[in-house]
């Protein structure tokens, strides 16, 4: 800068994050009695080495004589890739996998080979050949279509590799958006340091955060690193975990704050059925979900996981209750997915993301609800069971399924003044749903054949029977039948709605159809007709 001048741009770490082009990264430090950076060697020494007689450790020391040596002490390595294990299997959701950095070809294969013998993940050795390598590194050293090979089954999510050890390779340019860990046991400096953490910081779907867990103790190395730039560039580069504690304490006090009791469930719904209010509670509910999957199973989480089982009980009955599809895990991130999914299972609540209960399901939302403690929730869930399948079922049939929305509207404003009790509104809303569930009965009244045949008999009746023209019922049937044949013979063509000239055709036989009847009409009547007929071929004869 001093040759050049400033910068013309720059893109802050924050910015990429606003972005979502990146991950927040979060730092950890585990087993800090085996840190090296910084730490007394001789009690580091005798740490490592405490099972060995004093003439043992005189010998062992004339050896491990470098802090490197110490770090590739076996019994450390072992120590520590049992505590990787650990991590990794409790700490890490799949299919998140991660990166084990090393400070040697030897450390590596060390690793390798203690994380095989603990029955571990399945990890793969990636180091450079070197003319000058003994033969027992040699052998470890992937050939060019081992190493791609081994890429490849890192980068898929469904690959069988779930951990790369390293030293030097796939440091910098290697990009793995899958990878959430790396376990770093080497000591990093500088841009070599900032390069390598970012191996973690590429977003991936439920990717909330990658993490760095630090064996060596390169915090103070990191901290040089970030001085290199200004507070504003690399201000959330990498943030220790015991920072996220006020964020996730602030999220949970907004996430409750829309309750007055959660163990009042009903209240709780009934609170949540203003949809503006259930956008507010969706984010924030989300918002504390995706800082427990980063501070879990870290104990700061702890006092909040009870609140979490319940606010996720609420979330799952809301979306059931008000049919709402924006209700789902997405962006929880996998951890917590899990464990909301385990606790709603347990509560008898499908899925987040499978369909609710279907209201023409009778035995099945039947039972639903007779499992509701009172007439107001029975009537809630009535009220957005009807609402919802009318919405859904609307092009199927709009003169009938229009009519009986008004009137559920009606219903629903007597209800809110009062004019209706609970148990009356209940009786209503079950007449309207009787209507939907009854019409193949219905047709067949009118010499139907089903329910399908009474959607082209409402559309033709609603046009065609007027106060000044009156239409004998048996040539409207008569009608209807020969309508109905001519779509089914053109819905027989294979993705007949993408082509247009079958449409065409369509078209053409109900207008002449519509023009050999016996009823009068006029020229708009029949393109209105014929509008509608080719509409509701469309939402009754799907690919």
């Amino acid at each position: 800068r001093q040759t050049f001048g400033n910068y013309i741009d720059t893109y802050t770490i924050d910015q990429s994050l606003e972005d979502n082009t990146t991950v927040e990264i979060l730092y950890q430090g585990r087993l800090a009695d085996l840190h090296l950076e910084g730490a007394n060697l001789d009690r580091l020494f005798d740490r490592v080495f405490q099972d060995r007689t004093e003439e043992e450790k005189a010998e062992i020391q004339k050896r491990y004589a470098r802090e490197r040596d110490l770090a590739e002490a076996e019994s450390r390595i072992e120590e520590v890739a049992l505590d990787i294990i650990d991590h990794f299997e409790n700490e890490i959701a799949r299919p998140f996998k991660g990166m084990v950095v090393t400070t040697s070809k030897r450390a590596a294969i060390e690793y390798k080979k203690k994380l095989d013998n603990l029955n571990g993940p399945e990890s793969r050795v990636v180091i450079s050949h070197g003319h000058n390598d003994p033969e027992e590194v040699k052998q470890w050293a992937p050939s060019d279509t081992d190493l791609s090979k081994y890429k490849d089954e890192f980068i898929d999510p469904d690959g069988e590799v779930e951990l790369l050890v390293v030293c030097d390779m796939l440091l910098t340019g290697f990009d793995a958006p899958v990878a959430q860990v790396m376990y770093l046991d080497k000591p990093l400096k500088e841009h070599n340091l900032l390069q390598a953490i970012a191996r973690v910081n590429r977003p991936f779907p439920e990717k909330n955060h990658g993490l760095i867990v630090d064996y060596y103790g390169i915090s103070n190395d990191l901290k040089t690193a970030l001085a290199m730039f200004s507070d504003d560039d690399v201000k959330h580069a990498m943030i220790p975990l015991s920072d996220k504690k006020p964020e996730l304490e602030a999220a949970h006090r907004k996430a409750t704050a829309f309750f007055d009791d959660l163990n009042d469930m009903e209240a709780c719904l009934q609170t949540l059925e203003p949809e503006d209010v259930r956008i507010e509670f969706k984010n924030a509910y989300k918002r504390f979900s995706r800082l427990m999957d980063v501070v879990l199973p870290d104990p700061m989480a702890n006092p909040y996981k009870g609140d979490l089982d319940r606010l996720s009980e609420i979330f799952a009955r809301a979306k059931e209750r008000y049919r709402d599809d924006s209700m789902n895990l997405e962006g929880c991130g996998e951890k917590v997915r899990e464990l909301i999914q385990k606790h709603i299972r347990s509560k008898g609540i499908d899925v987040l993301n499978d369909e609710p209960v279907s209201i023409m399901d009778e035995s099945t939302f039947g039972a639903k609800m007779d499992k509701l403690e009172s007439d107001e929730a029975r009537a809630s869930e009535m009220q957005h069971a009807v609402k919802h399948e009318l919405s859904v079922r609307f092009d199927e049939d709009p003169v009938q399924y229009g009519s009986l929305q008004e009137r559920v509207e009606e219903l629903i404003e007597n209800y809110k003044q009062s004019r209706l009790t609970d148990r009356e509104y209940l009786e209503e809303l079950n007449k309207v749903l009787n209507e939907m569930r009854t019409r193949d009965q219905q047709a067949r009244s009118k010499g139907l054949a089903d329910g399908t045949e009474l959607s082209f008999y409402h559309a033709l009746e609603e046009v065609l029977s007027t106060e000044n023209r009156a239409v004998d019922q048996e040539m409207l049937v008569k009608l209807t039948e020969d309508i109905v044949a001519q779509v089914e013979d053109i819905a027989d063509v294979v993705e007949w709605q993408q082509k247009v000239t079958v449409q065409q055709r369509l078209r053409k036989a109900v207008k002449l159809r519509l023009i050999k009847s016996d009823v009068s009409m006029s020229a708009d009547e029949r393109t209105q007709l014929t509008n509608q007929i080719v509409e509701l071929a469309r939402a009754h004869y799907k690919p």
